[in-house]
């Protein structure tokens, strides 16, 4: 059965007593609960260990470092239900291989980690650049939209729609994922002004 937010998973094994508290053994209730704890509250018990040692490390580093221990010849802890006890030995463990700055195996992870996280900043930006992007084209696509003119020759009033146009191309058309910006390129401004006239003529607004 799946526990709460802190990464914890109940197993149940046990004696069947019907009522909590009646189990002359000292079970709570029909069920013994031995309690899992997840690799995710080992890392950041990890990391505060070693805040605590005067080391800052990264999640990405904890949780790469607590999957590495070894328990004996029976593999690794990560691979196997890991209970209240074997925790505090993996924290234990990982805190002293992340101290031991001259083993070239902490090197190894720390790259690793720092792959990891490098990464996972690029695509978190590259999500906020996108998003930031669609927000200015939905504000220029509603401003077109809303357009309208005050009669059939209003050169200056469509000149501005021609020209919020022209804007909407810059951000849509000069990134495969757009911009929020138009960019300042004089030669991405006449391509797009170029391919722009070809479609729609300025002299056509007169």
């Amino acid at each position: 059965a799946q526990g709460g937010s802190g990464g914890l998973v109940g197993r149940t094994e046990g004696c069947g007593n019907a009522e909590w508290g009646s189990c002359p053994i000292g079970c709570r209730g029909p069920f013994a609960i031995m309690v899992a704890i997840s690799i995710v509250t080992i890392s950041k018990e990890l990391m505060l260990a070693c805040r605590q040692l005067g080391h800052v490390v990264s999640e990405a580093l904890a949780a790469i470092v607590a999957a590495t221990i070894v328990n004996g010849s029976n593999g690794f802890f990560s691979e196997k239900t890991i209970d209240e006890n074997d925790a505090k030995t993996v924290v234990e463990e990982a805190a002293k291989k992340i101290l031991s700055k001259e083993e070239p195996g902490i090197a190894s992870l720390r790259l690793q980690a720092g792959y990891e996280t490098a990464f996972a900043d690029i695509e978190q930006a590259q999500q906020k650049q996108q998003a930031a992007a669609k927000d200015a084209e939905d504000r220029s696509l509603a401003w077109i939209s809303r357009f309208t003119a005050k009669f059939d020759e209003d050169f200056d009033t469509l000149t501005g729609l021609y020209k919020q146009i022209y804007h909407f191309l810059l951000l849509r058309c000069t990134s495969p994922t757009g911009e929020s910006k138009p960019p300042k390129d004089a030669t991405v401004e006449r391509e797009v002004a170029a391919a722009l006239e070809s479609v729609f003529p300025r002299v056509g607004l007169r």
